[in-house]
């Protein structure tokens, strides 16, 4: 009975904490979906607010609604020509790759890198550029968990 107890009382904590943290999130899709800002402004708003989202949540160990907040961003932005936003998508692809990863989905983690890289493997920011670094390395990483050797050593070559 005790253990119970305990176990409703942890259970109750994450989802208040799930709660707080979302709540830094909400009012910046309010503010995306209600300003009077530039369609350029409230999608990055909208951007980062996704990306914050799919944060907080893989902070809680919710990796699956991590991944969903990760894929909307994605699937809403990755055609867009604004360089903070194309910043954004970037992160989002690694942290995605970063996800399945930790979920054992290592196939679907190297997809997600290796969407990264072609996709930004020629972008001049700096910052984008780190998460293509990154995502070599965590690809080969990825590669060399599924016993692919010889390809994990071409992606460090």
């Amino acid at each position: 009975m005790r253990e119970e107890k305990s176990l409703n009382i942890r259970k109750k904590v994450k989802a208040c904490m799930v709660a707080l943290s979302l709540c830094s999130v909400v009012p910046l899709l309010f503010m995306a979906s209600c300003s009077k800002t530039s369609s350029n402004a409230k999608q990055e708003q909208e951007a980062m607010a996704l990306y914050k989202k799919g944060i907080e949540l893989g902070n809680l160990h919710y990796d699956e609604k991590a991944l969903d907040a990760y894929n909307e961003l994605i699937m809403n932005f990755e055609d867009s020509k604004d360089p903070k936003i194309q910043q954004l998508v970037a992160q989002a692809l690694y942290k995605k790759g970063v996800e399945l990863g930790n979920l054992h989905y290592d196939e679907k983690a190297l997809d997600a890198y290796n969407e990264l890289i072609r996709n930004f493997e020629d972008s001049k920011d700096q910052e984008i550029q780190q998460q293509v670094a990154e995502a070599l390395l965590n690809k080969g990483v990825e590669l060399g968990n599924l016993h692919y050797d010889e390809r994990a050593r071409a992606t460090y070559n």
